[in-house]
């Protein structure tokens, strides 16, 4: 299916761009998101799959997608 182009964060990242990037662009299948889980989150949770590989040991919150840690 389509490829949503990456995006590179400084932190504090507002995640609904990409969200809103999928769902303009039509035909994706899910989305991978590497992050810190430190950041904005859109009100509703995306109709498509969602994968957060979480950089780092600290907590993160993330009310919804399937979580993994990426070993250090």
């Amino acid at each position: 299916g389509p490829r949503v182009a990456s995006l590179l964060g400084g932190g504090d990242t507002d995640f609904t761009p990409v969200f809103a990037e999928a769902r303009a662009r039509g035909g994706v299948d899910g989305v991978v998101y590497f992050t810190d889980g430190r950041g904005a989150l859109p009100t509703m949770p995306p109709d498509l799959p969602v994968l957060w590989v979480i950089t780092h040991d600290d907590p993160a919150e993330l009310p919804w997608g399937a979580v993994v840690r990426l070993p250090a």
